[in-house]
């Protein structure tokens, strides 16, 4: 086990780049994807898939102000000092002081599998094809090309995940309660839907069969909806409380 502070990292294999605000940490195994856990109080965090054998963590929108440093030098920003690592083989843990406004963007294997959370700021995810848990309270959370499963929550702001041409065929879930939930599945992807929305509407591009008949593409008033699309499959939840559920077909 690996227990990091930033300030700790120039003796170790860590690389460590003060004057970009970066961190660049190699895997235990880079044969195997990265398992991330990152936890933020104030904001935003950023997951981006990439051809990399590491995790790459950038520091963004620092509040470091200052007089110049002496010639030759650079300074530590106070938002890489707040930084904090913790590492098992490839399993890694990050976090920010709680008093930091800054915010994290990560680069990872395609694979790798991550649970992100934030309290104010925004939770984005593009181009993983690992298991993703995403939580927030205060801002959207955003999951663009990932392969899933997927289960993103958050209070206060919108859910728009768009799963990527073959995603996992496993349960999901995708709740708000005060935004929409705007998800977006391949054309033949089937699934057992829930959908409720307290104060909102209803949308669909899919053919909903529930029990009777079929749905019509647009539902005007709110509650619990249960239906099938493309005659069934993994369980997929989708509810808001206040808010639009939008439900779309990924064109080719």
């Amino acid at each position: 086990m690996k227990r990091l502070f930033v300030l700790a990292l120039l003796s170790t294999a860590i690389g460590y780049d003060a004057g970009a605000d970066q961190v660049t940490v190699p895997l235990g195994d880079p044969e195997e994807p990265a398992q991330l856990e990152v936890s933020l109080v104030n904001g935003s965090v950023v997951i981006l898939g990439a051809d990399v054998d590491a995790v790459v963590i950038e520091i963004r929108d620092g509040d470091d102000h200052g007089s110049e440093p002496p010639p030759g030098m650079q300074r530590v920003s106070k938002a890489l000092r707040a930084l904090k690592l913790e590492q098992h083989g490839n399993r890694i843990e990050v976090s920010l002081n709680p008093a930091s406004n800054a915010g994290l963007e990560l680069k990872v294997p395609f694979a790798s599998r991550a649970e992100a959370s934030t309290v104010n700021g925004r939770v984005e995810v593009r181009g993983l094809t690992g298991e993703l848990e995403l939580h927030n309270t205060n801002g959207r959370i955003v999951a663009t090309d990932v392969s899933g499963p997927v289960s993103a929550t958050t209070v206060n702001g919108g859910v728009n995940v768009e799963l990527s041409a073959t995603p996992a065929r496993a349960e999901m879930a995708f709740s708000t309660l005060n935004g929409d939930v705007d998800v977006t599945l391949p054309e033949s992807y089937g699934a057992d839907l829930t959908m409720s929305s307290d104060n909102g509407a209803i949308y669909s591009d899919f053919e909903v069969t529930v029990a009777g008949g079929e749905a019509p593409k647009r539902r005007d008033v709110g509650q619990r909806m249960n239906g099938k699309i493309n005659g069934g499959g993994p369980s997929l939840l989708l509810k808001t409380f206040n808010g639009d559920i939008l439900l779309h077909k990924r064109r080719p």
